[in-house]
């Protein structure tokens, strides 16, 4: 089966208080959370500083913050500790009071040929069962969630989703595989900071699997 990796990221999301204030990018590199370098190189198209909201992007990576929610994705996943240490020393400075982390990757697959795509969807949703529907029919989106989730414990309930997308390059049929690992915060700082040092073997294991998981469909 032939398939192309159209793009690849990763993505931190704290949910907590969060002091929007202090992720002004200026902020963060009085700080030294981002580097000066960082900060010369942020798109100002994409800066938005106001009452509701901080939004910034660089060259490698976009932080947004709303003051309840803190994101920082890339689009380079080699960066997944850079992103982890980013989040640490925010929290780290504000003292922000944080509820739960999800710790997220996503991949986008596209396919050379119709059949090898065919064969993908009834590979991950076999239609043996599913009569009345045509042998041609094709995955639309699927969604697996582990409920195993416990309060504080270090334990992510991890939900994946595979969901046909457009493939705007070309024609070819394409999926977005995504996971997201949604850990549960006590008032450990010590489980925050684990989770945050974990994240880099989460994400990098979600692309082992996915290349897998390809992989093996002959």
């Amino acid at each position: 089966m032939k398939t192309r990796i159209l793009i690849k990221e990763i993505s931190i999301v704290v949910l907590g208080s969060i002091d929007k204030e202090q992720c002004n990018p200026l902020w963060l590199a009085k700080h030294n959370v981002i580097s000066e370098d960082e900060m010369r190189s942020i798109d100002n198209n994409s800066l938005v500083i106001s009452k509701d909201l901080v939004q910034f992007r660089t060259r490698q990576l976009e932080v947004l913050c709303d003051g309840k929610r803190l994101q920082i994705r890339s689009k380079d996943i080699s960066l997944s500790n850079k992103l982890s240490c980013i989040v640490k020393g925010i929290i780290d400075c504000c003292g922000c009071k944080v509820s739960a982390i999800g710790i997220n990757a996503m991949q986008r697959v596209s396919f050379l040929n119709d059949a090898d795509f065919l064969h993908f969807n009834h590979h991950i949703a076999p239609l043996d069962g599913l009569d009345p529907l045509s042998p041609n029919a094709l995955l639309s989106n699927i969604t697996v969630s582990d409920w195993s989730e416990k309060e504080g414990d270090g334990v992510p309930k991890k939900t994946y989703n595979i969901q046909r997308i457009q493939n705007f390059e070309n024609n070819s049929p394409a999926v977005q595989i995504s996971m997201n690992a949604h850990y549960s915060m006590g008032t450990d700082s010590f489980t925050v900071n684990n989770t945050l040092d974990n994240a880099a073997n989460v994400q990098s294991m979600f692309f082992m699997n996915t290349q897998k998981l390809l992989d093996s469909i002959a």
